[in-house]
């Protein structure tokens, strides 16, 4: 595999290799080598297109069958299993960074690789290749509040083993740095000296560099080592600027190694962008030439890997930054809001599962509702297409906590515009407390957020008691959300009428109220907004069919009016459905 590795970007090589592989097999269908090749070569064309931001699924078929049919002639083939170990860490990739279900094709790549590992383990590749697919099931599980520190520590384990199998090969020390470097900002975020927690990533990054001088990759790492270095220094209130020029310098030097590789301007453009921020937080001005480099170096990646949507979430994030520094001064950044939304939307459109980039413009509506509210009301446009946002970095991530803590403020925000105009605004207030209630669940380590719950409450509590959780069990607790949720409904605010018609019934269940016909008209009602919500997700339907079986089992028997709703037209095809009208009609 290697011998065709060497040359992945070229296309007529591999489908020359996979020619040839394919006219051996049809003389002897057995031979191992042909089988081996033929694998590697469909696993190039696989990772080609997913650099492309193309469908690699097919080659990846085309490739696990040829390893399984080599297992298949020889189970104990550790070149075998790797194959597959890395079909499987390429499939995950390629399943994208989903926080809301992880895929488990990178436990699929870890079993493989254990497997490879037993039956040769003198193999540094498959140390490396078991390490990697470990890192990349770390990251996706850290946003669910997994702990991911001893996943991260077995990782390195499996490269200092690689490292001591082949100590001269650069690429391992690289990868030995990128787990160091890890965990490193895993404690770090947790408290350790950044400095300290590091060290080792620099360290292992220091070494693939005394091998190879001008290794893009290690260049690359280091620099991310060293402006990590520098955020935490800065957050500390320490002096930042010798980490940071070395965080610059070895991404200026990346840069001049590689002019090629988008991904050495994008880290240039990046370390700048830092700098910006750290001149924001200390409240001094942002030299616009700075601004308008670190533009230029994302533009410049841009240009080289269009179709690389992290490239364009860079550019947006950046832009953003601007943003808020002139609504910060007073002043109107022009063009940059309008051109970060679209690069946000960009991003978006190449990498759908990501809920990143819909949470960032999300994000970066709000600030501008934040920024404008003084002038004058806000359009009432202008919070629906934030929540818009927010709702579907949701629907791609129910567990991405900072989307949750956006949309509260959101809530919020337009609960104070209401309150302002003398309108009802306790349905949007009591949505802004449960989902700052949700984002604390899901990431207990942010520490300004249940200081902002405890103010949030503390105004509401003398207004209306029952829209917190006070007095559990009594009527007033569970009916006021759903009377709220109606008449949110009425107002055409359908996403916080789904919000709280969920937060009434599940206080109602809890208090043993399910006889009462608010209830089962409740889950009627929900079932409504899910079955023709936005997105129709499988999930959405499902939970449509619970909340219209739990609304027959408390008494719903109007089978007519559920044939003939049009809320539930998106329902009448699913193999449920026959069932569930034959019960309304029992």
């Amino acid at each position: 595999m290697a011998a065709v590795q060497s040359r992945e970007d070229e296309t007529g090589p591999v489908a020359a290799a996979i020619r040839d592989c394919e006219s051996a097999l049809a003389i002897d269908s057995g031979s191992r080598d042909a089988l081996y090749v033929l694998g590697g070569s469909h696993l190039i064309a696989a990772k080609a297109r997913f650099n492309r931001q193309e469908d690699p699924n097919v080659a990846l078929a085309a490739a696990q069958t040829a390893f399984e049919t080599l297992l298949r002639v020889n189970p104990a083939t550790a070149s075998g299993w790797k194959g597959l170990a890395e079909v499987e860490h390429t499939r995950g990739l390629a399943l994208g960074e989903t926080v809301a279900a992880p895929s488990p094709a990178f436990r699929s790549a870890v079993a493989a690789a254990d497997r490879a590992i037993e039956l040769d383990p003198s193999d540094d590749q498959a140390w490396q290749m078991r390490a990697t697919s470990r890192l990349s099931l770390a990251r996706l599980s850290s946003a669910q509040g997994v702990d991911i520190e001893p996943a991260l520590r077995a990782a390195i384990v499996d490269l200092e083993t690689a490292v001591r199998l082949k100590p001269d090969d650069p690429t391992l020390w690289v990868a030995r740095g990128e787990a160091a470097f890890e965990l490193g900002n895993h404690l770090a975020r947790r408290g350790a000296d950044p400095v300290v927690a590091l060290q080792p990533g620099i360290q292992a990054l220091d070494r693939a560099l005394e091998i190879h001088p001008d290794h893009d990759g290690a260049l690359q790492r280091r620099s991310e080592c060293w402006q990590l270095v520098a955020v935490h220094e800065s957050r500390l209130g320490q002096d930042s600027d010798a980490a940071f020029q070395r965080a610059f310098d070895d991404a200026d030097r990346c840069v001049k190694v590689a002019p090629d590789n988008g991904d050495a301007w994008a880290q240039r453009g990046t370390v700048r962008e830092s700098i910006l921020d750290r001149l924001r937080e200390a409240g001094r001005e942002l030299p616009e030439d700075l601004y308008r480099a670190a533009v230029s170096d994302l533009e410049e990646a841009v240009r080289r890997t269009p179709r690389h949507a992290y490239f364009h979430g860079a550019l947006g994030g950046l832009r953003t930054t601007w943003c808020i520094y002139r609504w910060e001064q007073g002043g109107d950044p022009g063009e940059e809001y309008p051109r970060a939304l679209e690069e946000f939307a960009q991003a978006q459109k190449l990498d759908p599962r990501n809920p990143q980039y819909p949470s960032c413009r999300g994000n970066l509506r709000v600030n501008w509702i934040l920024a404008r509210r003084k002038q004058g009301p806000i359009p009432v446009e202008e919070f629906t297409q934030t929540l818009e946002d927010l709702d579907l970095a949701l629907r791609v991530a129910p567990s991405h906590a900072s989307s949750r803590y956006t949309r509260a403020v959101t809530w919020m925000v337009w609960a104070g515009q209401q309150q302002v105009a003398g309108k009802e605004n306790q349905g949007l207030t009591l949505c802004g407390i449960l989902d700052l209630q949700s984002a604390i669940r899901l990431n207990p380590h942010e520490a300004k957020w249940p200081r902002e719950l405890a103010e949030w409450e503390r105004v509401v509590e003398p207004v209306s008691p029952a829209l917190l959780d006070r007095g559990r069990g009594s009527p007033e607790w569970w009916r006021r959300p759903i009377e709220l949720a109606e008449g949110e409904l009425s107002a055409g605010r359908t996403g916080s009428s789904r919000l709280l018609y969920a937060e009434g019934l599940r206080r109602a269940e809890e208090a043993g109220a399910g006889s009462d016909p608010m209830v089962r008209n409740g889950h009627y009602n929900l079932a409504c907004l899910l079955a023709r919500g936005p997105g129709g997700t499988p999930a959405d339907r499902d939970a449509a069919f619970t909340h219209l079986d739990r609304a027959v089992e408390l008494g719903w028997r109007d089978a007519s009016h559920l044939e003939a709703d049009p809320d539930l037209e998106s329902l009448r095809t699913d193999a449920r459905w026959p069932g569930l009208v034959q019960r309304a009609r029992q």
